[in-house]
């Protein structure tokens, strides 16, 4: 599910990873976050972009297949939807995948998302190239979503 940048089969590209991720936090960027079972870690959501300037950030993630499917992915993206529009006042929230991962298609519709359309062959992994899914949802359809919440 999610970020395949973010699979490495290494320390020094895990490494590499997280201290991109750590330059861009400290620029106001992107941002990442580490998801933890029993002092283990089992995936990960992150601001994959961040644009504090123009008000649009993309979301992503990535899970371990023994946690998939008890929810963590979808409740831990709502809260950083959360931040990032109640917060940091962002207009759109996005979220970008494969058009063949199902579960991860699952949970921007599940957030409320809707699809912008299809970049076709957009996406490269392990040497293929796939079409890539984007999604979108903006401040005012997210609040609308919550009645209660402060505007």
């Amino acid at each position: 599910m999610g970020r395949a940048d973010l699979c490495h089969r290494d320390r020094r590209g895990a490494r590499a990873t997280l201290q991109r991720y750590a330059t861009a936090t400290a620029n106001d960027g992107a941002r990442i976050y580490g998801l933890w079972n029993d002092g283990r870690i089992v995936g990960g959501v992150m601001f994959v972009t961040f644009d504090s300037a123009w008000g649009i950030c993309e979301i992503g993630c990535w899970l371990e297949p023994g946690a998939v499917g008890g929810g963590l992915i979808t409740r831990s993206v709502e809260l950083l939807m959360e931040w990032a529009f109640l917060e940091r006042g962002m207009s759109r929230v996005e979220w970008r995948c494969r058009t063949d991962n199902d579960r991860s298609v699952a949970v921007a519709q599940r957030l409320g998302m809707r699809s912008d359309g299809v970049l076709r062959s957009s996406w490269v992994y392990d040497g293929r190239r796939y079409d890539k899914e984007v999604f979108s949802i903006l401040r005012a359809e997210w609040m609308s979503m919550r009645p209660g919440v402060a505007h």
